[in-house]
């Protein structure tokens, strides 16, 4: 009975999103779709992420479009929580920055609750980052917005994290005190889903108190609530917490890979890359203390690699720390060794951040505010009754005065001949780049012109010759009797000189393709990618957002197909690839291009790309539209790779 319950819930809710999905793209295109947009965002993150992300530059186009302050502050807000999800730390970043621009000093409560989130969006950044100081007092400051607006049910979210970093800390009271707090916001907000997630962090304190008997009832509930809400981060939670209640309270070590492989699972679905290497590490863990050597290494290397990729220092030094036992008991005592090394040297840099010190003075700062303020205000009255009691000294400040006012004026003096200088030789920069980009346009515009010229010649000029040779090969057949040899070698001959033609027009095809002239970008790069897909080498994928109906500059057109073009021509040719992606999306002017693959990756050393032509090209071209490129890479990782541009 409780099982179709269940069940009824879990159709509701997929009912619930899909017809929700169906009335937005139905809705004209106004605010209120935009609202439904971000709302639509927000239930999709832990449920479908790709569908969250097409969602969200939806939601920013529009925004723009209307010129919705509000919704597009919000829709880059969530860009950014996406992002963050993937461990794209600076991309989250931009977003985040962008959001907080459109801000100002508005006293708006709606403003003032996203600048809450936002406080609390910057914390979790310094928080993946290990930076726990800085992390505790964007969390702390986010409480301090939500409450000066009687939003109490947001804290949930600084609360939550809080006591994370306080079950980092060993400081098991505290994490509890501050997931007690996230199970009230989470209350007031009436949301199931986040009840779930704080009773969740309160369960990790308990197991960490030893406290087992307390945890295993509440998380089996968790499961299956965050199922019926189709909510699979917090029920990957509720599985990883349940496998360490088995491998920490009972030291059954198999039961506790299936949960934590079930949660890697599910971690996986919403591609949580924080989760994941977590999880890695603590599945490699389990079987280390099971005595499976070979495959604790798996797992360990695995997560060592992920937390290197992710900037996760202190899941690899846990990972670090267990390769040292592992290649220990496989006999291996020079790796051993070197994972000894690295263990000790991370830890060391990790202990440098870690200052407790610092975040309990923090934390009393921020619990005593009331009482400083007051001391103050007695402080303030004592100093007027103290200046009252040195009226005689007056003269003595006045000299005091006068000394500073001519230090001021000395310092802004020279701060003003410093600026002149900076200035100057900013100047000097900026004309030695122009001059720089003026060379760049000079030989890439030579280069387009030869493309066009020598594309003209091989089809006006060699085109017809080898045409007239063929038609009149065709003519000699007919006149002609041959024997069977002869005339199958004449055949060859013929088919030989048809395919020549056909090289010959896609070589000129490549040098200046006639659609990217005739019908514009987004025509041309679809048109591109097709003729790859013909060839059978690789299965190619196009998407474009909001450039259909872009008019480019002729020169800018050519400069951004070329730029697919040879990072197509790379991955057909070097990456070994399946599978590959080519995205490109106009953002207020800015546009965006992405070219991802599942090839075989890069060496970690991408210094070795500036040795190639084609990447020298790519770069090129890319400065001359002032843009920047971005490279995200790893061994058997495949490759993505990201432009941004200026149009």
């Amino acid at each position: 009975m409780s099982f179709l319950c269940i069940q009824i819930v879990l159709n509701a809710q997929r009912m619930n999103i899909d017809s929700l999905m169906q009335h937005v793209q139905s809705m004209p295109n106004d605010t209120t779709k935009v609202n439904k947009l971000n709302e639509l965002i927000g239930l999709l993150q832990f449920q479908n992420h790709d569908k969250a992300e097409e969602l969200s530059w939806e939601s920013i186009q529009l925004a723009q479009k209307l010129n919705y302050t509000l919704g597009l502050l919000i829709a880059r807000r969530l860009r950014g929580v996406l992002y963050i999800d993937k461990a794209q730390l600076d991309s989250g970043k931009y977003f985040y920055d962008k959001a907080l621009a459109l801000i100002k000093h508005s006293t708006q409560p709606a403003f003032i609750k996203q600048k809450g989130l936002l406080t609390h969006n910057y914390g979790v950044i310094y928080h993946q980052r290990q930076l726990y100081d800085s992390a505790t007092m964007q969390y702390l400051e986010a409480i301090k917005i939500f409450k000066s607006i009687h939003e109490e049910g947001l804290t949930f979210f600084p609360c939550l994290n809080l006591a994370t970093i306080y079950s980092f800390l060993n400081e098991n009271n505290k994490a509890l005190y501050y997931s007690k707090e996230a199970i009230k916001g989470a209350e007031i907000l009436n949301d199931k889903s986040k009840l779930v997630i704080a009773i969740n962090q309160e369960m990790s304190v308990h197991i960490a108190l030893k406290n087992f008997d307390s945890v295993h009832t509440p998380l089996r509930r968790n499961i299956v609530l965050a199922n019926s809400l189709q909510h699979f981060y917090a029920e990957g939670k509720a599985y990883h917490l349940l496998g360490k209640f088995f491998s920490e309270g009972k030291r059954m070590f198999d039961s506790s890979i299936e949960n934590k492989k079930r949660a890697l699972a599910l971690m996986q679905k919403i591609r949580n890359q924080y989760e994941i290497t977590s999880l890695t590490e603590d599945i490699g863990f389990d079987y280390l203390q099971k005595g499976d050597y070979n495959d604790a290494k798996y797992y360990l290397t695995q997560s060592i690699s992920l937390a290197e990729q992710f900037g996760l220092d202190q899941i690899k030094q846990y990972g670090l720390e267990n390769m040292v036992t592992v290649e220990e008991k496989l006999g291996n005592i020079p790796a051993a060794y070197q994972y000894l090394k690295a263990y000790t040297t991370l830890k060391d840099s990790l202990e440098i951040r870690s200052n407790k010190n610092y975040l309990f003075e923090l934390e009393a700062k921020y619990q005593n505010a009331n009482k400083e303020l007051q001391i103050a205000q007695l402080e303030s009255e004592k100093k007027i009754h103290e200046l009252a009691l040195k009226q005689n000294k007056i003269w003595n400040y006045i000299l005091i005065a006068a000394s500073i006012t001519l230090f001021i004026i000395g310092t802004l003096t020279y701060r003003n001949y410093k600026h002149k200088q900076t200035l100057q030789q900013q100047r000097i920069i900026e004309l030695e780049t122009q001059q720089q980009l003026a060379a760049t346009e000079a030989i890439l515009k030579g280069e387009e012109q030869e493309r066009t010229r020598l594309a003209k010649d091989l089809h006006d000029g060699l085109g017809g010759m080898l045409s007239g040779i063929k038609y009149s090969m065709s003519l000699m057949k007919q006149n002609l009797k041959m024997t069977p040899e002869n005339e199958q070698a004449f055949e060859r001959n013929l088919d030989m000189l048809n395919s020549s033609i056909n090289e010959m027009r896609r070589i000129a095809h490549n040098m200046m393709p006639e659609v990217l002239l005739k019908f514009g970008l987004d025509a041309a790069l679809h048109d591109l990618c097709q003729q790859t897909n013909e060839t059978g080498a690789i299965e190619l994928k196009y998407q474009s957002i909001g450039i259909k109906d872009k008019v480019f500059e002729q020169t800018t057109a050519i400069h951004i197909y070329r730029i697919v073009q040879e990072l197509i021509n790379n991955i057909v040719k070097h990456a070994h690839a399946q599978q590959a992606i080519v995205q490109i999306t106009d953002d207020d002017n800015i546009i965006h291009i992405t070219v991802e693959d599942n090839g075989k990756g890069m060496p970690e050393n991408k210094q070795a790309l500036s040795k190639g032509i084609g990447w020298n090209n790519i770069y090129s071209r890319v400065e001359y539209l002032k843009g920047k490129v971005d490279i995200q890479s790893a061994p058997g990782k495949g490759t993505s790779v990201q432009i941004e541009l200026n149009v």
